[in-house]
């Protein structure tokens, strides 16, 4: 039995019986399948955890922008090639060749922001990665890196991974996220391996403990046993990347055709056993008359089943999770306020002396030094306290994530004691907005324009004095801009968290229709489904 016979049979199930939460994944599959030519090796984790230096140092080149903030914003993938070229592939199937060296200009996030370009993803062919024949390395957005579009990127791409690489740096092993990470690539993918990255910061015996503690951990979550690479960028690279090639990547390459064959099986066996639950509901629906249906469908979509419900409820603590969140922004902003305006005046003290030229030109170079110099500090404040914004965004997910769990827990329940089958369900795909620094903008330093009668004013004479008073401005500037990014970050975790609620709401939707539809069918279906369950069945003990 062809696996494409399998896909075929199972993709036109989907479509006729208006599965709806399994359309984006048949799609992800069939595209899968029709790429025949290479396995995709993912490396996957949080923006900190060093995936894109790793690959640079990997493939003994630096092809992809690195740097101490989220700089990958969309898919790059990287293979062997018989010359050295670049390919962009926008979402409106259009492609583009480039040079290697302007890739940055569509990958890095501070070049492409918010992926405004629309690309989908990069290809990066090297002629000297004969080690990478017939594999790609591919490059993700990080995960838990508060970009949405990150996210929804990665996550989309979970299905035509062949391999995961799961870096976790040493600096702060296995956060719940990169659990999470691990739990929903294992679904979709039937070989993934640890990337212990930034080995070089900790001694042997500590290393030996974060391993045993990631080993545990993973072991008691999800039931699996996951190997794990050590990686330095600055101690025994040669020797860990060794390690890799030859019990990782060499394995892969000299099994190619096998190990393709194991992915796609996976993946296919995943999704028609999807199918056939859906089937089995549908099936023991028409059974029953039109009145017994509509029955079992107001038992199962009672009063905290529905649509309306739903809504409201997610939309009520959505609410209370965004109220006071600026309140709890300018506190978290003022703690460090002090500090930054202290910084901000030894510096003018020494810059002052730069600020050469009449009134009007002194007052100029002084808004342009204080724009630059207040953003670039606002800026570290914002990266600084990072972690306490998202945990604003993350505590209101956790609470949207419970009462969608909740719910989709309480249909569960009631599929499987009216019907009695088992009901299945996907974590929903969570992500949100990285938030970004506000522009910074300095007020007038002179209300009165007093600037403009510069030539009242000679800088012999009145020098210092005008130095004192641009000093004083500097609190005035810092407390002004304070509110404004408080305003600006208060406005990026609401849309982040109005996100979340969509997205949950969404999957909640979705699923409400599949299960609304498959209620719905007529009693002369029952032996149809029956035939239809028992031929994928065996269709898929075949493809096995």
């Amino acid at each position: 039995m062809d696996r494409t016979d399998l896909f075929k049979k199972v993709n036109d199930i989907i479509e006729q019986e208006n599965i709806q939460v399994l359309k984006i994944r048949a799609l992800q599959i069939g595209e899968a399948i029709n790429e025949t030519h290479s396995i995709d090796v993912a490396v996957l984790g949080e923006f900190k955890a060093g995936k894109s230096s790793f690959i640079n140092s990997f493939v003994g080149r630096e092809v992809l922008p690195v740097g101490v903030i989220p700089v990958t914003s969309v898919i790059t993938r990287i293979g062997l090639g018989q010359i050295e070229k670049a390919l962009v592939r926008y979402y409106d199937g259009k492609d583009e060749h480039i040079e290697v060296d302007t890739v940055n200009l569509f990958v890095n996030e501070s070049k492409n922001p918010d992926n405004v370009k629309r690309v989908d993803y990069v290809d990066i062919t090297l002629p000297e990665l004969h080690f990478l024949n017939g594999l790609h390395l591919v490059d993700t957005p990080g995960l838990g890196s508060f970009w949405k579009h990150n996210t929804e990127t990665t996550k989309h791409w979970f299905v035509r991974v062949g391999v995961a690489i799961v870096a976790i740096s040493t600096e702060r092993p296995l956060s719940s996220d990169e659990m999470n990470l691990i739990r929903d690539i294992s679904e979709a993918t039937p070989e993934v391996v640890i990337l212990l990255t930034k080995t070089d910061l900790f001694p042997e015996n500590e290393l030996n403990k974060i391993e045993s503690y990631i080993t545990s951990s993973i072991n008691s979550t999800i039931g699996k046993n996951l190997r794990i690479f050590r990686y330095s960028l600055r101690k025994d690279t040669a020797l860990y990347k060794q390690n890799i090639l030859k019990s990782l990547i060499e394995p892969l390459r000299n099994s190619f055709d096998l190990k393709r064959d194991e992915i796609l099986d996976y993946k296919m066996a995943s999704l028609t056993k999807q199918c056939i639950s859906y089937l089995e509901i549908a099936k023991l629906s028409s059974l029953h008359s039109e009145e017994e249906r509509e029955k079992l469908k107001k038992e199962i979509f009672d009063r905290r089943i529905n649509r309306n419900f739903v809504a409201r409820e997610m939309a009520l603590v959505m609410s209370d999770e965004l109220n006071g969140v600026r309140d709890r922004v300018l506190d978290i902003l003022q703690d460090g306020k002090e500090s930054l305006i202290k910084r901000l005046e030894e510096r003018f003290i020494n810059d002052y002396k730069e600020m050469s030229g009449n009134l009007y030109k002194r007052t100029g170079k002084f808004e342009r030094w204080m724009t630059e110099m207040l953003g670039v500090e606002l800026a570290n404040l914002v990266d600084n306290n990072n972690e306490k914004f998202e945990k604003i965004v993350d505590d209101a997910g956790e609470h949207l994530g419970f009462f969608a769990k909740s719910f989709r827990n309480s249909l569960k329940d009631k599929v499987k004691d009216i019907l009695n089958v088992e009901l299945p369900v996907e974590d929903i795909d969570i992500g949100y907005e990285k938030l970004k620094t506000p522009d910074i903008k300095v007020s007038w330093t002179f209300e009165s324009h007093l600037d403009l009668l510069w030539f009242l004013f000679p800088m012999s004479v009145f020098g210092g004095m005008f130095r004192r008073y641009f000093k004083k401005q500097i609190p005035r500037e810092v407390e002004i801009n304070l509110y404004r990014l408080a305003s600006g970050i208060n406005a990026l975790i609401s849309k982040a968290v109005t996100g979340i609620k969509e997205q949950s709401l969404k999957y909640i939707m979705d699923e409400l229709e599949t299960i609304e539809t498959v209620l719905t069918k007529t009693t002369s279906k029952s032996e149809y489904y029956e035939q239809i369950i028992k031929e994928l069945s065996k269709m898929l003990n075949q493809v096995r």
